[in-house]
């Protein structure tokens, strides 16, 4: 398709925008999300400990992408 021709050639600003989107819409990530987000906000933990959670949480859901990369490289 066109669109995906244009990949090749856009900025990396736009690159991380579309990367966004494509994990943003997608069920899975939205499902996932959510569940760890009710968890946390049902659990009546700090802000703080709110936010050490999340962090944690981005590291883990992060390492299905970051594991082949940095092996590739």
């Amino acid at each position: 398709p066109k669109w995906m021709a244009a990949v090749d050639t856009i900025t990396p600003p736009k690159a991380f925008g579309l990367a966004f989107l494509l994990s943003a819409v997608n069920p899975k990530n939205l499902l996932l999300t959510a569940g760890a987000a009710a968890a946390v906000a049902q659990a009546g933990v700090s802000s703080t400990d709110a936010a050490i959670t999340l962090g944690i949480f981005v590291v883990l859901a992060s390492l299905t992408i970051a594991v082949p990369v940095i092996l590739a490289l």
